[in-house]
């Protein structure tokens, strides 16, 4: 898209990270974010399991989601160690990875982060019918 927009065969591109920064370091300029017409801010990714696979291994999915949530809070917490990561597990260069535009890793499952997801699905016919966000999060017995 970058090279579109540089030769001028495009006028306009929706881009995600890490496109959007190396547009930037090409002298490109941002008017807006597509994102921002879902919500402010929502969960945009997380793990998923079917209710039967949850119940027959309620203790392994709890520890999975435990060190979900470890990881989340150290990688928010060290944001240069977690692009060196990111770098050496992608084709991301490193000084891409280093100074790009990153979402924080979220460090509590709040259904009300995934209602606007499920809302648009709705609103633009990717969901036949409502859901409700309370509904499909799983809660761990304590």
């Amino acid at each position: 898209m970058g090279a579109a927009l540089q030769t001028g065969r495009i006028d306009l591109a929706v881009m995600v990270e890490p496109f959007v920064s190396a547009e930037k370091q090409q002298g490109g300029r941002v008017i807006g974010d597509a994102l921002a017409g879902i919500a402010p801010r929502f969960m945009i990714t997380g793990w998923f399991a079917r209710d039967g696979w949850i119940e027959d291994h309620q203790d392994l999915a709890a520890r999975f989601a435990a060190a979900i949530k470890e990881a989340a809070e150290w990688a928010n917490a060290h944001p240069q160690e977690s692009a060196a990561i990111l770098a050496r597990h992608s084709s991301i260069p490193a000084d891409v990875a280093s100074t790009m535009g990153r979402a924080r890793f979220g460090t509590v499952l709040d259904p009300q982060m995934i209602k606007p997801v499920l809302d648009a699905a709705v609103r633009y016919g990717a969901l036949d019918t409502p859901l409700d966000a309370n509904e499909i999060v799983w809660k761990a017995s304590k």
